[in-house]
């Protein structure tokens, strides 16, 4: 279980909404398995590092979603 599709709206540096919806035309997608995700979010593993190790693949803005660390921090 826990697979699917996830958008997490990040406006000013705040989530403000999380949704199985569809976004049109996201600033970045992040593509990584649960294990990935629950890794980051318990900082077991950066965003950085697992993007550099092959285990994140990154579409769209890819200055933006490498800063993406500093919303792990405020979770």
């Amino acid at each position: 279980g826990g697979s699917g599709t996830w958008n997490i709206v990040v406006e000013n540096g705040f989530v403000t909404e999380v949704t199985k919806e569809i976004i049109e035309k996201p600033t970045c997608t992040f593509i990584l398995d649960s294990n990935t995700f629950l890794s980051i979010l318990s900082r077991e593993i950066t965003p950085q590092k697992a993007f550099f190790t092959g285990k994140v693949t990154i579409k769209g803005n890819m200055f933006l979603a490498l800063k993406m660390n500093i919303l792990v921090e405020y979770m």
